[in-house]
């Protein structure tokens, strides 16, 4: 009976060794996104007059918040929205897929795409990717 008591303690003090760690690196995350997957390419001419379809794929985490968004934002040089899309997301990692369909003015010289990941609450975030493209 003494080795069974041995083995169960060894057991139970392992168990509560191994959620420490969890709660430990479960702190270290950061809020976070990646454009994994982009069409056009970046960096594709885009012509003047044209309607381009973006499909973006990001992967995200959102540890800071228990809910928060994934947007795409279309923009011109001079900061100005052609487009955008949002997607509700809740705490965790995950993939989302924004798809979002732009006229492209003939009066700009490059387009930016956005992808912000935005906390609820919040107005602003610094956890954002970018990608160029020239229109002519």
């Amino acid at each position: 009976m003494k080795n069974y008591k041995g083995i169960l303690f060894i057991g139970i003090a392992c168990l509560i060794l191994g959620l420490a760690q969890n709660a430990l690196s479960q702190e270290n995350v950061t809020d976070s996104i990646k454009i994994i997957k982009i069409s056009p390419k970046e960096g594709t001419v885009l012509k003047k007059g044209s309607t381009v379809t973006f499909k973006i794929m990001v992967h995200y985490v959102l540890a800071s918040a228990e809910t928060g968004n994934v947007a795409v934002n279309v923009q011109d040089e001079n900061n100005h929205v052609l487009k955008s899309s949002m997607r509700d997301i809740e705490k965790g990692a995950g993939t989302e897929e924004l798809t979002v369909k732009v006229s492209i003015p003939s009066n700009i010289d490059s387009v930016l795409i956005y992808t912000p990941l935005i906390t609820s609450g919040s107005i602003a975030t610094s956890v954002v990717r970018v990608k160029t493209y020239p229109v002519q």
